[in-house]
């Protein structure tokens, strides 16, 4: 290759060159070898043709048939062939062996399209290799499933009114609460009518109790009547309404709850009275222009790809089945050997831990092996050849039952007698064993039979810092395989084989033995109970998740299991944890229970997600109180609906099909199943996940188009932001010389085409034109995000600005964020609007992802710095309020500026109250010029607060600054009208998230095991209990926040020392 200029390089995935030109070798399907210089930004087209001018001057060239019968491969870095089906594709995007490019010309065979399509997905899925994901009979056989619904979907979807379609594919955004004591409905509201392409427009009043047909009625008769312009048609089913950003009024809701028309039809009582604003704008658009952006059928495709999956492979043939609950012997695992283990030093010896689990709960006493009977030293193999008896009958197996193992290091035993050797083993083994890897396996596979035979585990090296037991075993570890198969640690072991199919009984048998269980057992549940048990069982339930039970209190529990359906529903997951799932009779009676159990609010349903809960059923009932999410709520919920996907014991759950047929079903719900998909499979590869995200896109194929351009999108701005963080631009350089690199680089061809025309992440209802290459910057922080501005094709002269960010992982952010809009969310149904500014926050990497760009908005230390000296502006507490006032100099506006920033700043002080957010210094804390405050960059939540010399820096509950107390009284001193006015706003949000603190408990617990750095233990969870107090009554809670209000308030002037530390630093 070349070598580059510094000063004239360019920059593409292959690295810096100072040519425009790349060698690369040629391969013809004539045997004939060709090495040409070709110009690096060309399109495999154009490869294409400047290879066929050249091969005319070569042997041969006469057995050739047209170009177009051919296709390139080559060679990845990763030693696999790959086919290149996509011609528009430029030479440097390709993984080729940059030191030697090779390309070789075939024949072209197959469907070059489904080829196409089969490698975008495959790209978007994380799937390096198809065999990859067939590494056992579940995996294929629930592919096969997968591509069989993807052509039941595509069949619907075919059939599909082309409004429906419409929706599906265009969700609009819907507000469905309103709260009639705070708002209420007017009489009529003003819409702005335009038909497509014209420019005349009428205004017409409206009934805000329409819904969108009668709307869309109204509209086209209004334009029939008032102009001479001859349409398409007269009919109204042929047209629909389109607001800005491609919001389409569809749907059976009333049309003041498309959040579009929201403002001209809904009004707040007691409201400042502000000017008119113009009524919103919706243009009439006729189905032949709307077909024209919705999906093709994608049948063709379908078929051919299901017919290319090989059915799954048959289980061993058995001459019998037996029911499990015939086996009444103990359960026995035997450990063959183990390999690939590392980590063993000098006198070190290896055992394996063996626990039976059943979510978190040990069914039985962990069992041990001794030291290895023969260790080898090709391959670090250890022999052991040893049975495992365990304290439990095979029969009482739960069907989600796990083998929980580790393979650990102890120090070798020597001397002492055998007797005090044995006594000793147990304390011996606690004391010194170090684990080194890891490996859950259920005992029973996807078609409930119970799993014989030897088996090698690939396992888990162990990582410095993870959660295990006391017996160093990891039950919320996953219960898949480590997919590296050659460099992974083993663990081979031989579960008992009977010569026959042990199978789970069905569940019309589990229901028969409950049923015979709950008569034999009549005197097991209290027919009517005491006053005294109703009064300890209603003691129990004011208990929250962190208290635990006494055995005593387990035991009334299960026996008033009835009671609790009745008296107590919400509860269930407190009997489900009170039940011994050691025993199959047990299992049964909860089986039935959830028969009769009432649905449970989605809400504390969720709860039963966790890992804890590993029973199908029990999961199954969970999912099932989903059906009535509205799509809203559960876009709310996806990211934690996404981890807990990890805890399912099979693939093909009823949690899987709930979310696929949901994300099918709504675009905007299958976009951010991908991303949320995509970052976890980045962050630590998970087969499961790749295959259920490669169900999602052969679900939806046309969707999948529009998410690999947005993955090429992004893997180009992963290329800008990798080449200005180049050691050879300082930070000085940053607004010249890198500045200058990313200019020149997102211009290249390759570049500028893939951030052209792409939806945008964050918002996939708008659509990012053209990157304003002038216009982006690099942000002067340590991994140098890119600030990024984009034309608006949604909203012509508008732009759309973003801030890519690559080495910070998003996910805390996210999280944050998301639980700062349900709290918005549960303000709003409640009447309350706060003014937050919940910005986009996404993850789609393992370390990289998006910010949404708040416009015309400015930093604490931005405004401060502008108005004062650099030593005092932390201190002068008017700037800020002049500042507003200098935005909003109309004294109407300026009065709805303060009244924005008052509710603003009481639902930050409570949320950043509630979630423990740290380092809220002056660039951390932001205002818009209409006043609404917001906070941003949450690295630090749940009360980790940085700390200097041992000393925290956060001395405050929350931020409530000299400046801001300044802001709501007006810029008056001692006025104590506008300050109560805050302070009972803060003091009703509290009230009303707190009511519901089980939520963000349990939205936070299912993010546990997601990898964050502060969500690690149930201890991280103990801050939302204190900040919430739950443990309190309302009353004494609500003192509680009062007390804290007022040391926010008391010790404000340590806010503004640390803001002054701040602002120097940074300066």
């Amino acid at each position: 290759m070349y070598g580059y200029d510094e000063e004239e390089s360019i920059y593409d995935e292959w690295g810096y060159h100072s040519s425009l030109n790349v060698s690369v070798d040629f391969l013809l399907p004539t045997g004939i070898y060709i090495p040409m210089d070709i110009p690096r930004n060309s399109t495999m087209h154009d490869v294409k043709q400047l290879l066929w001018k050249e091969a005319i001057l070569y042997p041969l060239f006469s057995k050739l048939v047209s170009p177009e019968s051919y296709t390139f491969v080559y060679i990845t870095n990763y030693g696999l062939q790959e086919e290149i089906v996509d011609e528009t594709k430029h030479l440097s995007e390709f993984d080729l062996m940059h030191e030697l490019p090779v390309l070789r010309l075939i024949q072209t065979q197959g469907n070059i399209e489904e080829k196409r399509i089969v490698q975008e997905i495959h790209q978007l899925a994380g799937i390096k290799n198809d065999n990859d994901l067939n590494i056992d009979s579940e995996c294929i056989n629930f592919r096969k499933e997968m591509r069989e619904l993807a052509v039941d979907v595509s069949k619907e979807r075919d059939n599909l009114h082309w409004k429906d379609l419409l929706e599906r594919e265009y969700p609009p955004t819907i507000v469905p609460h309103l709260n009639e004591n705070t708002h209420y409905l007017r009489e009529f509201g003003l819409i702005q009518l335009r038909y497509e392409n014209v420019e005349t427009s009428f205004t017409i009043k409206v009934n805000p109790k329409w819904i969108a047909t009668m709307l869309t009625k109204e509209a086209l008769y209004t334009w029939l009547s008032k102009t001479k312009i001859r349409l398409p048609s007269n009919n109204p089913d042929d047209y629909v309404l389109e607001g800005q950003a491609k919001e389409y009024i569809v749907g059976d809701y009333p049309i003041f709850n498309f959040n579009c028309l929201r403002d001209a039809l809904v009004s707040k009582r007691e409201a400042l009275s502000v000017a008119a604003k113009a009524p919103p704008s919706l243009t009439l658009i006729h189905v032949a222009t709307i077909r024209k952006i919705l999906p093709e059928s994608s049948m063709g495709i379908l078929q051919m790809q299901q017919a290319s999956i090989a059915p799954p492979v048959p289980g061993k043939r058995r001459g019998q089945t037996w029911s499990l609950w015939q086996i009444d012997t103990h359960f026995c695992v035997k450990v063959l050997r183990a390999g690939n283990v590392t980590g063993v030093q000098g006198d070190k010896k290896l055992i394996v831990h063996i626990g039976v689990f059943h979510g978190l709960e040990t069914l039985c006493a962990t069992a041990y092996t001794k030291e290895p009977t023969k260790e080898g030293a090709v391959g670090n193999e250890y022999i052991w050849n040893e049975d495992c008896y365990f304290d439990i009958n095979t029969c009482n197996l739960p069907p989600s039952a796990k083998l929980c193992m580790a393979i650990c290091a102890i120090k070798g035993r020597t001397g002492g007698t055998k007797k005090e050797k044995k006594d000793n083993n147990i304390k011996a083994l606690l004391a010194t064993a170090t684990p080194l890897a890891w490996i859950n396996m259920p005992l029973f596979d996807y078609r409930q039979c119970l799993k014989s035979g030897i088996l090698r585990l690939n396992c888990w090296k162990w990582n410095q810092g993870e959660t295990l037991d006391s017996n160093n075993l990891k039950p919320r570890g996953v219960v898949t395989m480590n997919p590296d198969s050659d460099e992974a640690p083993f663990l081979e072991i031989q579960m008992v084989d009977y010569n026959a199919s042990v199978v789970y009984p069905p569940h019309e048998k589990v229901l028969e033995e409950a049923a015979h269980q709950a008569s034999a057992q009549a005197n097991d549940v209290f027919p009517h109970p005491a006053k005294s048990h109703l009064l300890q069982l209603s003691e129990i339930m004011k208990k929250d998740r962190f208290d635990d039970l006494f055995d005593n209190e387990k035991h009334l529990l299960w026996h008033l299991r009835l009671d609790c359906r009745e008296l107590y529903p919400e509860a269930l997951s407190k009997v489900l944890l009170a039940a011994k799932w050691n025993s199959y009779k047990t299992v049964a009676l909860i089986q039935a229970m959830l028969q009769s159990w009432p649905p449970l609010p989605s809400e504390r349903a969720m709860e039963l997600l966790d890992f804890q809960f590993a029973d199908q059923r029990v999961r199954d009932f969970a999912v099932q109180s989903f059906e009535s999410l509205r799509n809203d709520e559960l876009q709310q919920y996806l990211m934690q609906l996404v981890q807990v996907l990890k805890f399912d014991t099979f693939l093909n759950s009823s949690l899987v099909q709930f979310i696929l047929q949901r994300a099918w079903q709504n675009r905007r719900i299958g976009h951010f199943l991908f991303w949320h998909l995509k970052a976890e499979i980045n962050t630590e590869p998970n087969v499961r996940l790749s295959l259920i995200l490669e169900a999602y896109l052969y679900g939806n194929i046309h969707h999948m188009k529009e998410l690999h351009k947005q993955h090429e999108a992004l893997n180009k701005m992963k290329t800008l932001n990798e080449r200005v963080k180049d050691s050879k631009f300082s930070q000085k350089d940053l607004k010249t010389r890198a500045k200058k690199a990313l200019t020149d680089t997102a211009s290249q061809d390759s570049f500028a085409e893939a951030l052209t025309n792409v939806e945008c992440p964050l918002h996939p209802h708008l659509y990012l034109e053209k990157l304003d290459v002038e216009r982006c910057k690099i942000m002067n922080s340590k991994m140098r995000p890119l600030w990024l501005e984009f034309q608006n094709s949604n909203v012509p002269g508008k732009k759309i600005s973003v801030i890519y960010k690559n080495g910070d992982d998003l996910r805390q952010d996210m999280l944050t964020l998301q639980i700062i809009k349900i709290m918005d969310s549960l303000w709003k149904s409640e009447g309350l609007d706060l003014k937050m500014i919940p910005y986009g926050c996404l993850a789609t990497g393992a370390a990289s992802g998006m910010i949404e760009v708040v416009t015309h908005s400015n930093t604490i230390a931005n405004i401060q710095k502008s108005k004062g000296a650099k030593m005092s502006s932390a201190f002068r507490h008017q700037t800020l309020f002049e500042w507003i006032g200098e935005k909003n100099q109309n004294k109407a506006d300026l009065e709805q500026a303060i009244e924005n920033f008052t509710y603003s700043c009481a639902g930050y002080c409570v949320a950043t109250y509630v979630l423990g957010v740290g380092d809220r210094h002056s660039d951390n804390i932001m205002v818009t010029e209409k006043g609404q405050l917001f906070h941003i960059d949450f690295g630090h939540i749940l009360g980790n607060f940085k700390s200097k010399y041992g000393i925290k820096r956060e001395r405050v509950p929350f931020v409530l600054a000299h400046d801001f107390v300044h802001v709501i009284n007006k810029g008056k001193t001692n006025e104590k009208k506008e300050f109560a006015v805050f302070r009972q706003l803060c003091e009703r949000a509290f009230i009303i998230i707190r009511k519901k603190g089980y939520l963000f408990i349990t939205l936070f617990a299912l993010m546990l095991h997601s990898g964050l750095p502060e969500l690690t233990s149930l201890e991280h969870l103990e801050y939302l209990r204190e900040t919430l107090a739950l443990h309190l009554t309302e009353e004494k809670a609500l003192q509680q926040f009062r007390n804290q209000f007022k040391k926010a308030l008391t010790v404000a002037w340590s806010t503004s020392v640390n803001w002054f530390f701040h602002n120097v630093h940074r300066d």
